[in-house]
């Protein structure tokens, strides 16, 4: 054991020395008696203990321990001093010195050294538990979506927040079909009352185990669950619940077959009478019922200890046989019971169950044909093979479907990367986006591999124009709406020469109804769309939106225009969208976005990124270099763990002076 004293008197510390040394047979002592020495030696030495005098030469042990807590802090820290103030003692111990011996009662240190060593030992173990539950918890996320489990995360109010892999599959609902909808929504109605008060005991954070519910799967079938539930917290608040279940439908169908069998074993030993036995050795009175003889095929005649071997199997017999041989009767097996056949050639089957009471020197019991039972037993061994083997079948008839969807998805998945390249071809734009825009930026997170939103820009003589486009739907549907979109964009700007932002619309709409219009199909899909013309001459931006706006950011203020409320595509009349004249300074910023920003569930409550607090954080980030990087942080640290619940696109627009 190491001990670093720091102490400028010899004899206090030769006495201190020499009584540890009685004490610990690994006694490592150093002395110091200056600050900077004991400041080397905590790294240089590495103490197990650190006993420091209160007042040395030009200091005190409040520099000491300030030194101590800087550098070391592993180890106990403990004050040897001379009488002190009992104000002064609470506040050395407030302060996080372990403890204070004083120097007349030296006596008290061995022990508070071995105490303090006690203590750190299980502060350390402590911490390396902590660490390794913080491990587990990082293996367990890792688990969470490989689980057989049913896992699903729930609010305060029931309404889903997340499912994992299995609970998707067993019930057959995507995650969009079951977020933000409420759990109670999908029990079947006799679970739903048992279920609310488990419910209840979970947001009063309690822990329920043994809970069993039935749901209603997408196709309409009940599948039956057992698990737990736990409340979800944050800090010490109960925030929702998370529930972890095991489908048990399966194995409720197997018990259902197996108790029907047992309820008709159960009539079968209920109708079968039972013969009485009644044995009084002491007084040499042998007593069965009428019954028993006819159980045990045999004629009613009177009964001895002399025949009895004769009358009853010669199982039960060797075991009277056995009490009768020892006085000592505790030392025997004082109870039978057993199934016996009664000859090898019979297919009868009784049951003997008897007790012996020592006291008396009685055997009560009796016997009963079984022989229904073990057709039974064997009817139900042979349910169970029959069962056993359905489930090995469908087991392999699963794993097929498995395979074979696995083989389909990756089809399905090979398809959509070379229509992704296909889409991406379609959406090329000869214009640089850079070039046009300089110092501006996109950001473009489609929510699947493909999506709808995209981002549109182009330039007629000294005009420029550029738009956010949010296409109804997300994959591949919003993908090819995208290309639809495109195409017209271009043809009323290159074509058709249109510069007025409101017209460019209002041709996009008028065409859109016209193509949805001929369709054999009733079409309701459309898109919300911000678009911007910028003359940089005038240092102007005309605007005008279909259910988007755009935000302006001027000197460190974020300033909200919106634009009108109805989508492109959505309505067969002719509609004259608004324009907005924007005067800009050099320098200043656009923001263009589709909701998928704003649509997005985290954060610490797993709610939705408000339109204000996104303008927040915009105007946070004013002035910042690298603001694509820092938008895409947000994103990401709101969503968190939580699936992307739509296509992402976001667009900043540097405003610069022409440039003559």
């Amino acid at each position: 054991m190491k001990v670093l004293h720091i102490e400028d008197n010899e004899s206090d510390s030769f006495f201190i020395k020499r009584l540890l040394a009685v004490h610990f047979s690994d006694l490592d002592y150093k002395l110091v008696e200056d600050l900077d020495e004991f400041k080397t030696s905590l790294n240089d030495f590495q103490p197990d203990v650190v006993i420091s005098d209160h007042k040395l030469k030009g200091f005190t042990s409040k520099e000491v321990y300030v030194a101590f807590k800087d550098s070391w802090q592993k180890c106990p820290f403990i004050l040897v001093t001379n009488a002190i103030s009992e104000e002064f003692a609470v506040e050395t111990l407030r302060n996080g010195v372990d403890d204070y011996i004083l120097k007349d009662r030296l006596e008290r240190l061995p022990k508070s050294i071995e105490n303090l060593l006690a203590k750190y030992q299980w502060v350390a173990e402590k911490d390396e538990y902590i660490k390794q539950i913080i491990e587990s918890e990082i293996r367990y996320k890792d688990l969470l979506h490989s689980t057989s489990e049913l896992i699903h995360s729930a609010d305060e109010n029931g309404n889903i927040l997340f499912v994992n892999e299995s609970w998707k599959r067993v019930l057959g609902y995507t995650l969009r079909e079951v977020l933000a909808k409420n759990i109670f929504d999908f029990l079947e109605n006799n679970s739903k009352i048992s279920c609310l008060s488990k419910f209840q005991r979970i947001m009063k954070g309690e822990k329920v185990e043994n809970m069993r519910l039935k749901m209603i799967s997408k196709d309409g079938s009940v599948k039956i669950l057992e698990g737990m539930g736990v409340p979800r917290l944050l800090g010490n608040n109960v925030i929702g619940s998370h529930a972890f279940f095991k489908d048990v439908t399966e194995k409720e169908n197997i018990q259902s077959e197996l108790e029907k069998s047992e309820k008709r074993y159960a009539l079968a030993i209920d109708a079968t009478a039972d013969g009485i036995i009644d044995f009084n050795i002491k007084e040499n009175s042998f007593y069965l019922s009428v019954h028993s003889f006819d159980i045990l095929n045999q004629n009613n005649r009177q009964i001895s200890l002399s025949n009895l071997s004769e009358i009853i199997p010669p199982s039960f017999y060797q075991w009277i046989k056995g009490l009768l041989e020892s006085d000592n009767n505790l030392q025997k097996k004082l109870s039978f019971d057993q199934d016996i056949q009664l000859n090898i050639n019979s297919d009868k089957w009784i049951n003997i169950k008897a007790g012996f009471n020592p006291s008396d020197f009685r055997i009560n019991g009796s016997i009963r044909d079984i022989t229904d039972k073990k057709i039974q037993e064997i009817e139900i061994q042979n349910l169970n093979k029959e069962l056993e083997q359905k489930v090995e079948i469908r087991t392999l008839e699963l794993k097929s479907a498995i395979k074979l969807l696995t083989h389909k998805n990756k089809e399905i998945q090979d398809s959509i990367v070379y229509a992704k390249r296909i889409h991406n071809a379609l959406l090329t734009i000869p214009v640089d986006f850079s070039e046009l825009f300089p110092n501006s930026f996109i950001i473009n997170q489609p929510k699947e591999l493909i999506g709808g939103d995209f981002a549109w820009y182009q330039q007629l003589d000294d005009c420029k124009f550029v738009a956010a486009v949010d296409c109804t739907g997300h994959g591949v549907p919003g993908a090819l709406l995208s290309v639809v979109a495109t195409i017209l964009l271009d043809e009323a700007v290159i074509k058709q020469k249109i510069i007025n932002p409101s017209e460019i619309l209002g041709f996009v709409n008028n065409r859109l109804n016209i193509l949805f219009r001929n369709s054999a199909e009733v079409i309701s899909d459309g898109m919300d769309i911000a678009l911007c013309t910028i003359c940089e001459k005038e240092n102007l931006v005309l605007f005008s939106g279909a259910q988007r706006p755009i935000y302006q950011e001027s000197n460190g203020v974020i300033t909200k225009r919106l634009g009108d409320k109805i989508s492109l595509g959505q309505t067969e009349t002719q509609k004259s969208f608004a324009v907005q004249e924007i005067k800009y300074l050099p320098g200043d910023m656009l923001y263009l976005f589709s909701d998928g920003i704003t649509s997005q569930f985290g954060g610490p409550e797993g709610k939705k990124i408000r339109r204000q607090q996104f303008m927040e954080e915009l105007e946070s980030i004013s002035g910042k270099p690298n603001k694509q990087e820092l938008i895409t942080d947000f994103f990401e640290k709101w969503k968190g763990d939580m699936e992307q619940t739509d296509d992402v696109l976001i667009l900043g627009i540097k405003l610069n002076k022409a440039v003559i």
